[in-house]
């Protein structure tokens, strides 16, 4: 396998896979932080994601299999469109709950014993699959985490049910509502961090991504070919795409998603204008002062970026 290496000095982002709580989190940390070459490492469960960063090249394959040695999988990050719908998220955590709950008293109790074993492996080792294999792959490595509790307690509660004799299938449903309710509760989970990822992208999302540059006649750009001190304009309506300074025009702007002001500011030559504002009224032509990567918009992304993927000082552990 070719050695891949990461640029100098920019951060690596990494996606996780496997980990099912901060505790996964903290031990993929401490174990990347025993290489001395990685200056600063901050692995964020509820993104799934790792930042590494370091002024040297850093070797992509051994991080990804460090981390694959106590168990995870790791790949370089990519932006990645997820249209799945909320509602087909829960069709299995609510299937599996409905199953669970007409067990009991529709199977159980009246003597369809092969049945309700069926339906119950089905919960158990079918829709829990994923909280068997974490399980087992943790216990090969002598690590335990929440998987391994659920494992152990849903496994238990069927091979118990199995054993009874008593009375037929006893705790067989309990071993199912473990299942049901941790998926229940790993899909609501899911879903709330999602929101909280699409509430940045939609301020991204914000920023037209062609910009109408002033050249004798009206030329359409992509923002990231717009340089600066070229002049750009911004009809009534439209988001100003870049910092910059009005050139001509005036207008009233409204400057709530950077200010929170919700009262519109005047706008006239020689005022300065910022990314991600809009432009209520008039006719703005605008002197561009920070290109796109540099405004005032893009340092406010960067600062929601590291707030979901670092740590405060606070939260460090540099030992």
């Amino acid at each position: 396998m070719d050695t891949q290496l990461s640029n100098d000095g920019s951060p690596l982002t990494l996606s996780i896979e496997g980990m099912t709580c901060a505790a996964c989190a903290a031990r993929i940390e401490r174990v990347l932080k025993k290489d001395d070459s990685l200056e600063s490492v901050a692995v964020n469960f509820p993104l799934k994601k790792a930042i590494i960063e370091s002024k040297k090249s850093i070797d992509i394959n051994d991080v990804i299999e460090k981390i694959k040695s106590i168990g995870y999988s790791a790949v370089v990050y990519e932006e990645v469109e997820n249209n799945e719908n909320t509602l087909v998220k829960f069709v299995k955590p609510f299937v599996s709950l409905l199953l669970t709950v007409i067990l009991k008293p529709l199977l159980i109790k009246n003597g369809f014993t092969y049945q309700a074993i069926g339906i119950a492996f089905l919960i158990i080792f079918v829709f829990g699959y994923r909280f068997h294999v974490s399980a087992v792959k943790n216990l090969l490595r002598f690590n335990f985490n929440m998987d391994t509790l659920i494992s152990i307690g849903s496994f238990s509660s069927f091979i118990f049910a199995m054993l009874s004799t008593e009375q037929p299938l006893m705790f067989l449903e309990t071993g199912a509502y473990i299942v049901s309710f941790i998926l229940i509760g790993k899909t609501i989970e899911e879903i709330s961090i999602k929101s909280s990822i699409e509430i940045s992208d939609a301020l991204i999302d914000l920023i037209p991504k062609d910009v109408r540059v002033s050249s004798g006649n009206y030329v359409m750009k992509n923002i990231n070919e717009v340089s600066k001190n070229e002049e750009i304009v911004i009809f009534p309506g439209e988001v100003i795409p870049l910092d910059g300074v009005v050139a001509s025009g005036s207008s009233s702007v409204d400057e709530s998603l950077i200010t929170g002001e919700s009262i519109p500011v005047e706008k006239n030559e020689e005022s300065f204008v910022v990314a991600g504002t809009i432009n209520l009224t008039g006719e703005l032509k605008v002197r561009v002062s920070k290109i796109s990567g540099e405004t005032t918009f893009n340092l406010i992304e960067k600062m929601i970026f590291n707030a979901q993927t670092t740590k405060p000082s606070v939260q460090k552990n540099n030992r």
